[in-house]
């Protein structure tokens, strides 16, 4: 919706509720589950928040990790390139602090 210019990220939740309401509903699907639109309000302005802070801190940590490829693809080994890129976009999902979420520990079913 951001993308799109029918809600501001930076706007207060006063402002943000007005927005969402001029949002076009034709443009999500009619499933609750997939429309945002059937959310609270708040909730969806609580979620932008968030959303923009996960984004900083997602972008901030892929261009250094760009920067740091971009240097080390100076090297003069033809062979090393491939593998400093191959390491490069391993680390670009995963952003400091944010963990993948932990799998639960196999239990087995009792007989």
């Amino acid at each position: 919706m951001v993308r799109e210019g029918w809600v501001k990220a930076d706007a207060d939740y006063g402002r943000f509720k007005s927005q969402i309401e001029r949002v076009p509903a034709d443009r999500f699907p009619a499933d609750r589950k997939f429309n945002p639109l059937t959310m609270h309000p708040f909730m969806l302005h609580r979620a932008l928040g968030q959303a923009k802070k996960l984004f900083k801190r997602r972008t901030g940590r892929a261009m250094e990790l760009l920067l740091l490829c971009n240097s080390k693809n100076w090297f003069p080994a033809v062979w090393m390139k491939p593998l400093v890129l191959q390491q490069t976009f391993v680390q670009l999902p995963v952003a400091p602090g944010l963990h993948p979420p932990r799998r639960a520990a196999f239990v087995p079913l009792a007989a």
